[in-house]
């Protein structure tokens, strides 16, 4: 699964079975969406602790 489909599948999640706000969902995805363009829509299981600390130093 990519993350593009990955994200779809958590926002639908926190708003169905989360009982999240509206604006916490917005934020949910504007965050995810800014990581998937940082990584590319890549693979989630290639999505690596590394990945993510290079994603919080350019950010």
């Amino acid at each position: 699964m990519f993350m593009s489909e990955a994200l779809t599948d958590f926002l639908e999640h926190l708003e169905v079975e989360g009982g999240r706000s509206q604006k916490t969902i917005i934020n949910y995805q504007l965050y995810l969406e800014r990581f998937i363009d940082f990584a590319g829509d890549i693979a989630v299981e290639k999505v690596t602790s590394e990945l993510i600390r290079q994603y919080r130093l350019c950010s």
